[in-house]
């Protein structure tokens, strides 16, 4: 959250105005404030007094800070304000190694010590040493941790980082690497200490560090309840198959977004790998695939390997153009696709989801696609809701732009 900016908001004459609406009660305004974002909270505190002290509550639970200006305005504001008490997490954006990383990730555990959620993206590389993952291993509330884009030196300075948060729950590896070795060796100090969380998601575009990922993982015993595996090339499958047998019946809900290239459809080897996995675990409810709706020949293949699992719901996720979707060549994996949930799995639920895309200058193909997809599912997938239960839904809409503005 830039420091100028909500300064410039509080000393705007608009807060001294009545609050509109003030035959609602205090209750029902945090309940509509907390499905805003935050560029709506900026105009929210403009209106008046009582919105500000709303508005005021809400940007400081859980600021986004890009690059060092941005992160030096923000702990400076702490220092001789109150408003820390209000701070629950922390997402922080750097553009590379050298934008104030190191500096800004050693004054966390002194100045936001109970922090219960941390993020830290580089939009290139970013570094992560010894001193950095000791000073973050003290966070001791912190329940959720995201590294994405992140290097480590070694294994040592993950096990330093994450075997000591006793609160730690989520955790989200996102293009991880290791600096040094890319075969992970455990450490005798920490061998046998586990992992102990619920939700885990993995995303590796780099082929090259996606192994030490997973044996850094089965050597701390971690058996996530909620797996989600993204942006991971076919041929690599076999890794994460392996994992999935690791984890057995402790695996409750598994997320997958693969990546094919050329539009090829996937490896070989794509089939057996996660048959190996997935009939091993019998404990899944839940599968959620994410998917290109023209590009769908392994879905049936993945659902053919979780035959044996007991799953309830059934997720599927993609983003609908506005030609037609479901025709043509494309039609024939869905159609085989709605033969095995009517073989299959006959009373458990099927969602359809669409995830549309804001249209904004720098999505030069945005306008391509839908914004609302549910009168595309309900016309193709019209059968299949005869047999079983069907759900259609639109997802919030992607917005990157988020992702790369600037204070």
């Amino acid at each position: 959250m830039s420091t100028t900016r909500y300064h410039a908001h509080a000393n705007y004459r608009g807060a001294h105005r009545r609050a509109p609406g003030q035959t609602l009660a205090q209750e029902l305004y945090g309940e509509i404030f907390s499905f805003l974002g935050q560029r709506e909270l900026y105009a929210c505190a403009l209106v008046c007094r009582g919105w500000l002290n709303e508005a005021e509550r809400r940007l400081w639970r859980y600021p986004v800070l890009r690059g060092r200006r941005s992160c030096d305005s923000f702990f400076n504001a702490l220092r001789t304000s109150s408003s820390s008490a209000f701070i629950r997490g922390l997402r922080l954006i750097f553009a590379n190694d050298r934008d104030g990383v190191q500096d800004t990730l050693l004054k966390i555990p002194h100045q936001l010590e109970y922090i219960t959620s941390l993020s830290i993206k580089g939009l290139s590389c970013v570094r992560i040493d010894a001193t950095v993952a000791s000073a973050l291993g003290t966070l001791s509330k912190l329940q959720s941790l995201e590294l994405l884009n992140c290097v480590v030196p070694d294994g040592d300075v993950l096990d330093c980082l994450l075997l000591y948060l006793p609160c730690l729950t989520r955790l989200r590896l996102d293009a991880l690497a290791m600096k040094r070795d890319p075969k992970y060796a455990p450490n005798p100090a920490t061998r046998g200490k586990k992992l102990r969380i619920r939700t885990l998601v993995v995303g590796m575009p780099r082929s090259c560090s996606i192994d030490w990922v997973f044996d850094w993982l089965m050597a701390h015993e971690c058996r996530p309840a909620q797996f989600e595996i993204t942006n991971i090339h076919s041929d690599l499958f076999h890794f994460l198959g392996a994992y999935l047998r690791f984890m057995g019946n402790a695996l409750e809900e598994f997320k997958i977004l693969p990546t094919f290239f050329c539009g090829l459809g996937p490896h070989p080897g794509f089939d057996v790998a996660i048959q190996m996995g997935l009939s091993q675990n019998l404990g899944l409810h839940t599968l959620s695939i994410h998917c290109d709706p023209s590009n769908a020949k392994w879905v049936p293949e993945l659902l053919e390997t979780a035959v044996e699992c007991p799953l309830s719901k059934i997720i599927f996720t993609m983003t609908l153009p506005k030609e037609d979707t479901f025709y043509g060549h494309v039609c024939v994996p869905w159609s085989k696709t709605c033969q095995m949930l009517k073989t299959y799995w006959r009373g458990q639920t099927v969602v359809f989801a669409h995830r549309p895309m804001v249209d904004e200058v720098m999505y030069h193909n945005a306008h391509m696609f839908l914004r609302d997809g549910r009168r595309e599912f309900n016309r193709y997938f019209a059968d299949l809701r005869r047999y079983k239960p069907m759900e259609v839904i639109n997802l919030p809409r992607i917005d990157l732009t988020e992702e790369f503005s600037e204070d």
